[in-house]
């Protein structure tokens, strides 16, 4: 998926936009819960912040798509911590904001199924 898909200006709309195809019908419907809750949960972000964390998620499963040959993404793939190290530790040392947001988003579709 291109990047050039990330909106620089990301509405209410962009949350039901389509995702790549590379996730399993599972994924793509847990990542669509996700966002909404980050925008209306308890503690509802702004949109920016959920543009970010968004497109560091699927940036995140981007590399995985090309970097690990996975044809079908799934959640559990997605969430395996070692897989989740090996990527964000491949970052530069000088990507620190990189490792972190991408972490972050990970982290937050994490909690995001623990609490549910």
């Amino acid at each position: 998926m291109a990047l050039s898909l990330f909106p620089s200006h990301l509405t209410p709309e962009h949350l039901e936009a389509a995702y790549p195809i590379h996730w399993d019908i599972e994924l793509q419907q847990t990542v669509r819960f996700w966002l909404k809750d980050l925008q209306n949960g308890m503690r509802p972000l702004t949109l920016r912040t959920i543009q970010t964390t968004r497109e560091r998620f699927f940036r995140y499963t981007l590399i995985l798509k090309t970097a690990y040959n996975y044809n079908s993404l799934s959640l559990a793939t997605c969430l395996d911590l070692k897989i989740v190290y090996d990527v964000i530790s491949s970052f530069p040392i000088e990507s620190y904001s990189n490792r972190h947001n991408t972490f972050y988003a990970i982290f937050s579709l994490a909690r995001y199924l623990l609490i549910r």
